[in-house]
């Protein structure tokens, strides 16, 4: 158990549950992004990075999700 959810007396289970939640509010954030980019509402070279981090963001949470979940 990591120390914060120890000190927060947070389970496992609501980790996992609250890590997804951050994988959608990241996968949300990326698909608005490049609706920005596909109305030209912004440039590109503008928006590209923050998109590009919203993808790293994602992809660190579900690998952080898949091993909370291996030791559930």
């Amino acid at each position: 158990m990591l120390w914060h959810e120890r000190n927060h007396g947070q389970t496992k289970a609501a980790f996992i549950h609250k890590i997804s939640i951050v994988i959608e509010e990241a996968d949300e954030s990326e698909f608005w992004l490049e609706f920005i980019i596909d109305e030209n509402l912004k440039s590109k070279e503008l928006i590209e990075d923050l998109k590009n981090e919203a993808y790293e963001l994602a992809s660190i949470f579900i690998k952080s999700r898949k091993t909370a979940q291996k030791n559930l």
